[in-house]
């Protein structure tokens, strides 16, 4: 359990010190064309904040469609009996998708 969090800080402050990276950045190009420092500061504050909503939104949005594909392959496995490989083949398709490791961060 502790290598799984460990494992979680590497990724999350991998993600966080990309979106600085990035933020800084534009900050630069922003006096590089002109703005003072405070402006500059703000532009700088504006893109880490919404690029982290954006991070953060996405990782919801992909971890509901993993939920929801994994909770429609089980309904489907309950309609079909038919065939033996149908059901071979979902539980194929849950296993991959028990070995993606999906991280929130705690701040919800």
């Amino acid at each position: 359990m502790y290598l799984k969090k460990f494992e979680y800080f590497i990724l999350d402050s991998s993600v966080a010190g990309t979106l600085l990276l990035m933020a800084l950045a534009i900050r630069i190009e922003a006096i590089n064309a002109g703005f003072d420092q405070f402006s500059s500061n703000i532009i700088f504050i504006s893109v880490f904040i919404i690029s982290t909503g954006l991070y953060i939104s996405m990782q919801i949005a992909l971890y509901e469609i993993i939920i929801y594909l994994c909770h429609h392959s089980k309904s489907l496995s309950i309609h079909e009996h038919l065939n033996d490989s149908v059901i071979a083949l979902e539980q194929a398709f849950m296993y991959i998708f028990r070995s993606i490791p999906v991280h929130f961060p705690a701040a919800y």
